[in-house]
């Protein structure tokens, strides 16, 4: 995060205060969730979880991809 803010100072039309309440936001339904569900993981909560990191890299390949073809 730390990165991502000083790399927001840089660029113009960046607005850090938005980042930093997606991360607090998050970081409050994180905690809500996590604590609210109180079970084993499953097969099922892994392979989500896969399948949401496959997509999370292929966006951001296809974000540098794309912002390289220009």
């Amino acid at each position: 995060m730390t990165t991502l803010f000083i790399f927001g100072l840089l660029m113009p039309g960046v607005d850090n205060f938005a980042h930093a309440g997606g991360f607090v936001g998050g970081l409050i339904a994180a905690s809500l969730v996590s604590n609210l569900e109180r079970r084993a993981e499953t097969w099922w909560d892994q392979a989500l979880l896969a399948c949401t990191f496959a997509a999370t890299v292929l966006a951001l390949v296809l974000a540098l991809t794309h912002g390289f073809l220009k």
